[in-house]
């Protein structure tokens, strides 16, 4: 079960500008960092290059910005300095200042016609920064002037969804007051309410919710919001999904459930709230079986057939019609027989498995 969501994109890029930004390489870029501006001045009087870069693409602007030294922009821009100059990372000046909630300065580099829907190479805005790290104010400003809130990075991450990830709930109900859809998708096809859900973050979860979230919806391998907080170990999070009308026995693409999950990863608490919920018990199987049936089956399946998604979906199918025609004490029993070179005591029970088999791989 997938609920460990790729973020480390953001995490990256945000180190990479306090690297590439906490130091300078000219002059004029060292003062700019130090915000001593009236060196600055002096040095733009001698004819240095206001838009001049080091070898990281960065520019004095950028410098001071990413520092927060508001006097110290404001002279780089009124000598000329490039309000939408990239790095080599396609970083602009208003990416700088929004990672670290410099509103007075997203102001400033605004008025000047800063682009506010500017992407970096990774698909990243101002916008997904500021939200990323809960700079409500920054976030505000930069709605204010045209920032779009459902913008989406490479993986496909909305600014609404780095914030619900961080448990920024005032950032999360101030994107969903402009519009953010609750319900987007990234590429796993993971949603901000999921995200909230895995990492235990109840009071951003219920915000979504109360919005509108799709307690049910899944993404590409079939986990849904319940299935992350069951993994996870999140009783608060799991109680808020349930009173919603999260449903208690639904499935991932495997034939997993919640309750199966919980089991597995011993979390006693869950269990027992599921199965208050109304989780069926009768024939749950440990995740570890499961997980071992399909990765045999589908080892085995790939050495016979080169169709990777025709294995894939049999295995499926298979899972599926064992672990609902009999009970995980049932499937020991024949996996016993089995070992023994014995057929299943119960033909008849068999043969029902092997028609749901045959329905399944029909659909």
């Amino acid at each position: 079960m997938k609920c460990r969501l790729n973020l480390c994109l953001v995490v990256v890029v945000v180190f990479i500008l306090g690297v590439g930004y906490a130091n300078a390489q000219t002059p004029l870029m060292e003062a700019a960092r130090k915000g001593d501006t009236e060196k600055l001045q002096a040095l733009l009087a001698q004819g240095a290059d206001v838009n001049a870069k080091n070898k990281l693409g960065g520019t004095a602007l950028m410098a001071a910005a990413y520092k927060g030294h508001t006097d110290t922009v404001e002279a780089l821009l009124a000598k000329g300095a490039d309000v939408n100059a990239k790095d080599n990372d396609g970083n602009t000046a208003l990416m700088m200042v929004a990672v670290n909630g410099y509103t007075d300065i997203v102001q400033a580099l605004l008025a000047q016609n800063a682009d506010v829907n500017a992407k970096n190479d990774t698909g990243l805005t101002a916008l997904i920064f500021a939200a990323t790290n809960g700079h409500t104010d920054t976030v505000q400003a930069l709605l204010a002037k045209g920032a779009h809130v459902n913008a989406k990075d490479i993986k496909g991450y909305t600014p609404l969804m780095m914030a619900a990830v961080n448990d920024h709930t005032d950032t999360v109900q101030a994107l969903l007051a402009k519009g953010a859809d609750v319900n987007a998708k990234n590429k796993i096809g993971g949603t901000a309410l999921m995200l909230a859900a895995t990492e235990g973050h109840t009071g951003t979860l219920q915000a979504l919710l109360a919005k509108g979230a799709d307690v049910n919806a899944k993404e590409k391998d079939g986990v849904s919001a319940l299935m992350c907080a069951a993994h996870e170990g999140h009783t608060d999070v799991l109680q808020a999904l349930l009173s919603q009308g999260a449903d208690v026995n639904a499935k991932d693409n495997f034939g997993g459930t919640a309750l199966m999950v919980a089991e597995e990863m011993g979390h006693k608490e869950i269990v027992q709230l599921l199965k208050k919920a109304g989780a069926r018990i009768s024939g749950v199987f440990p995740q570890s079986v499961r997980q071992d049936f399909l990765d045999s089956c589908i080892g085995r399946g790939l050495q016979r057939d080169d169709d990777p998604e025709y294995v894939r979906r049999f295995c499926k199918c298979s899972w599926e019609a064992i672990s609902t025609g009999m009970t995980y004490q049932e499937f020991r029993e024949m996996d016993r027989l089995r070992r023994q070179g014995k057929g299943p005591q119960d033909i008849s029970q068999l043969r029902r498995i092997l028609k749901q088999l045959d329905d399944c791989k029909k659909q």
